[in-house]
């Protein structure tokens, strides 16, 4: 694997065990200022059990992370190898492929221009009659 997808990974198993072993130190040090060293078992086992739960919660993070990563990757050189397929058409391919497009946008503009025209023509129409019902109408 790649130092991008186990670099979170161990940071985060180096937090944790920094983490785990820094509440450990500070829970011993506040114990000792307040005169009682011994903390009972249950509570150490308690405490313990939070600072791993902690440590296992961050850890499934970062691989959930690290799996968009990986899919991220694998996706770019998806992308990568497509590229390096359209770069390689040859020119006598690219302006065929012009030429289609370009017979298929004008066949389009056409309709869309006949569509346009009988829609507005439409509205027109529209207009002009309602002028004249709403002449009639008021008597005008």
């Amino acid at each position: 694997m790649d130092v991008v997808v186990w670099a979170p990974l161990i940071a985060a198993m180096v937090g944790g065990i920094t983490s785990a072993v820094a509440t450990f130190w500070f829970e011993r040090r506040r114990s000792a200022q307040r005169g009682t060293t011994e903390e009972s078992t249950e509570q150490r086992i308690t405490r313990r059990t939070t600072a791993l739960s902690e440590s296992s919660h961050v850890i499934q993070e970062i691989e959930a992370e690290m799996q968009d990563r990986t899919e991220l990757v694998e996706k770019l050189k998806r992308d990568a190898e497509t590229y390096e397929r359209l770069r390689h058409i040859n020119r006598e391919e690219a302006e065929a492929v012009a030429q289609a497009l370009g017979g298929e946008l004008r066949k389009e503009g056409r309709r869309s221009l006949l569509t346009n025209f009988l829609m507005n023509f439409g509205f027109f129409v529209l207009g002009v009659a309602t002028t004249l019902a709403l002449s009639i109408f008021f008597g005008l």
